[in-house]
């Protein structure tokens, strides 16, 4: 009996369901944690002064941020924005969860009476501030799993079609050597007529060089 190979099932990162199911399960996680902040801000509120019918609105202006600089921030960098712009609302993100995270822990501390001899007390103000953090944390993944572009694609194929073949042509001499190469033709003539070896001198000091072939030719004529 021949033994044959098991693989277990693979599910692919890239299928849209899977996509799906992460967002709705940090959603989820986004959702419990501003419905847990929002709550405490909003009992919160009655410290300001304000009556119990406007107070839950603080909750909205400082939890609110929270999720609309995150979207903002996603977008501007998608869209490339100068890093200023970026690291500014990024402050005002942090801004604003820092805020919540203070308010969360004074309205649980606030419940104990500030008396933290408890340890019912120390592990409420630690989940009051855990609340504000998870939902950052989640609206960023959030934005993150929807808004943000591949690295790359595999269904995308590029061809490179090979190079053609260019024939490399040399560039003609410069002017100054050409100018140089006629001033040597006419120093040799020269040298020629003072001495006394006429042709066979001419033959004997261009008989290896390529440049002077005319001239022999038109001597031998």
């Amino acid at each position: 009996m021949s033994a044959r190979s098991t693989r277990g099932a693979t599910v692919s990162l890239d299928r849209p369901w899977v996509a799906i199911l992460a967002i709705v399960l940090v959603m989820i996680i986004m959702a419990a944690s501003y419905i847990f902040s929002f709550t405490a801000i909003a009992q919160a509120g009655t410290w300001t002064g304000a009556s119990t019918g406007v107070a839950w609105l603080a909750a909205i202006f400082i939890d609110g941020p929270i999720l609309t600089y995150t979207i903002s921030l996603s977008v501007k960098e998608w869209r490339g924005t100068p890093r200023r712009e970026r690291v500014r609302t990024r402050v005002f993100l942090y801004a604003f969860t820092a805020t919540s995270v203070a308010l969360n822990f004074a309205h649980t501390a606030s419940y104990w009476n500030w008396d933290f001899t408890r340890m019912d007390s120390l592990f409420g103000c630690l989940m009051a501030v855990a609340a504000p953090l998870a939902a950052l944390a989640a609206s960023e993944e959030v934005v993150s799993l929807a808004f943000t572009k591949r690295s790359h694609s595999p269904d995308i194929v590029t061809f490179l079609a090979p190079a053609p073949d260019v024939e490399v042509v040399a560039p003609p001499a410069p002017r100054k050597a050409r100018q140089a190469a006629a001033v040597d033709t006419l120093a040799l003539f020269d040298g020629i007529v003072a001495s006394d070896g006429g042709f066979s001198t001419l033959e004997a000091q261009v008989g290896g060089d390529d440049r002077f072939d005319g001239v022999h030719d038109a001597f031998a004529r």
